[in-house]
């Protein structure tokens, strides 16, 4: 696999592996118009507007989100719910496959 693909895949799980992100993906997800204000994520992660922002910022950084200005604040959506549905979606597929097998010890 080509170098640049390396890269851009670690940079995704990066991404995704830290937990404020994924609950910022899987409220956008819920949402029907798949849109909020950055203030709506600094109540419901119980964090400061500024992290809230940066960790936006970084999933827009792999195309997960996109930030808009609507006045005086920022919306957040997702760039293509339907992509990152499935991406969700395969990924916990493969870690419930991964619990479905019998475990085998390690030495």
């Amino acid at each position: 696999m080509e170098e640049k693909y390396i890269k851009a895949l670690q940079e995704i799980a990066k991404v995704l592996s830290n937990e404020s992100r994924l609950k910022i993906i899987l409220e956008l997800l819920k949402a029907q118009e798949n849109k909020y204000c950055i203030a709506d994520f600094s109540k419901l992660l119980n964090k400061d507007v500024s992290v809230v922002y940066r960790h936006i910022k970084e999933l827009e950084k792999v195309n997960i989100v996109e930030l808009r200005k609507k006045g005086k604040y920022f919306e957040v959506c997702l760039k293509d719910p339907e992509k990152v549905k499935k991406l969700i979606k395969c990924m916990l597929e493969i870690y419930v496959s991964h619990l479905d097998q019998p475990q085998t010890k390690q030495v």
